[in-house]
Parts: structure tokens; C-alpha cells; sequence
């Protein structure tokens, strides 16, 4: 007995709030369906361009100065990562929470084309 009062009176609570009402949903009509599916391709296409836009704007960050030649993970979380900056290889770590560097590599690069014949 306590629930069935407790049900109507939220049921009459529900109804005295404005703009709602108990009345069966309204059928959608198929202008209502084209206009969001014209408001999602406009959202999906400028998604698309900022996409395309960012990428463009961060591979010109460094001019191609700077290039990633290895990277491997040392555990979790952590990764070895093998840097060339102009002609010097560095080593870094890179976790969650830091960068360190770890080695620097000074490179000739006269030896190392002249290496890379002599193993033809």
C-alpha cells in the first residue's frame, strides 16, 4: 500500500514539472533525421580538417632537424630512445614523468658511409 502511494505521488510530482509530460513521444519526421545527418557530416568533416590541419603544422616543428632512428622499451612504462640531431646521436629515456638524457654519440658520418661500403 505504502508504494502504490508513493508511486502516484511521484507520478503526480513528474507531471507538474514544467515541460514535462506523459503524452506518447512525437514521430520523427524525415526533416528532423536529414538535418542531423547534415550536422554530423559537418562535425565529422571538421574533425577532419583540424586533423589534417594539426599534423601539418606540427611536422614542420625542427625543419627535419631532428629525427627519431630507434626506440625500444625498457619496461612498462619506460623507452631507449635514439635521436639524430644534426649528425649527433643522442640517447635519451623517456618514462611517464621525465626525459633524461643518457649518452651522446658523436658521429663521422665520412666513417660511417665508408663502413657501410666496405660491407657491400
Amino acid at each position: 500500500m505504502k508504494t502504490t502511494n508513493r508511486i502516484k505521488s511521484f507520478l503526480i510530482l513528474i507531471t507538474t514539472l514544467p515541460g514535462v509530460s506523459l503524452a506518447a513521444p512525437e514521430i520523427v519526421s524525415a526533416s528532423s533525421i536529414f538535418q542531423m545527418v547534415m550536422v554530423l557530416l559537418l562535425v565529422l568533416s571538421l574533425i577532419f580538417l583540424l586533423n589534417k590541419f594539426a599534423t601539418k603544422q606540427f611536422s614542420k616543428l625542427g625543419d627535419g632537424k631532428i629525427s627519431v632512428i630507434a626506440s625500444i622499451p625498457v619496461g612498462h612504462k619506460e623507452r631507449a630512445v635514439l635521436l639524430d640531431v644534426e649528425g649527433e646521436r643522442i640517447l635519451i629515456g623517456v618514462s611517464t614523468g621525465s626525459v633524461r638524457h643518457l649518452s651522446t654519440i658523436h658521429t663521422n658520418k665520412e666513417f660511417i658511409h665508408s663502413k657501410e661500403e666496405s660491407d657491400d
